[in-house]
């Protein structure tokens, strides 16, 4: 049983000693995105499970980070269910992919979001609304499949899968944002709000 209200609560209680500044959270942030989206790729679900309820944490002790109808609020909470999911926590899972369609219908997308992926949210709803479909009849998702940043269904390369994945280059620009995901306090050109977790996955 995996209780994720507890383990919510030690990483803000730790948030909140070890992560007094914006500089602080972030570069945690960006550590534990690039630990939290290798460990799902790889099938390794309970280190995702972690790194993303520790995220959420740290998102809600920011005193920036918006508290309702926030991005990446809504895809921590869409992908600590995924990660819920393939550990077979069907009713945990549930409830959290429940909270990130809550988040995402209160989100409203930018105009800079519409002229490159349209209703970016009504893409991300539709994804969560069939892993819902999955949890109600107890089947698996594929785990090769994801949504990335732009609301396009994509399928993890063998070699990602297998964490041997070496294809970053210089000139080819797909692979500069890692899988769908972008460092946090970046942008991709055209998104509306920095993203450390724009996959769902």
């Amino acid at each position: 049983m995996y209780d994720v209200e507890a383990l919510l609560n030690k990483y803000k209680e730790e948030a909140a000693v070890e992560l007094k500044s914006s500089r602080q959270r972030r570069l945690k942030s960006t550590k534990l995105t690039e630990e939290a989206q290798d460990a799902h790729k790889t099938q390794k679900y309970e280190i995702s499970y972690d790194r993303f309820v520790h995220l959420l944490a740290i998102h809600e002790i920011d005193p920036y980070s918006p508290k309702a109808g926030s991005e990446i609020r809504a895809m921590l909470l869409s992908n600590l269910a995924s990660a819920l999911h393939f550990l077979g926590e069907l009713t945990s899972a549930a409830e959290y992919y429940e909270k990130a369609l809550e988040e995402f219908t209160q989100n409203r997308v930018g105009w800079m979001t519409w002229i490159q992926a349209g209703n970016l949210n009504e893409k991300r709803i539709a994804y969560i609304q069939a892993r819902l479909a999955m949890v109600a009849t107890g089947e698996r998702p594929d785990p090769a499949l994801y949504l990335d940043g732009y609301g396009k269904g994509r399928r993890w390369s063998q070699e990602e899968m297998e964490g041997t994945d070496k294809s970053w280059s210089v000139f080819q620009p797909r692979t500069w944002w890692y899988g769908g995901y972008v460092p946090s306090g970046q942008t991709v050109p055209g998104r509306d709000v920095p993203s450390a977790t724009s996959t769902a996955i």
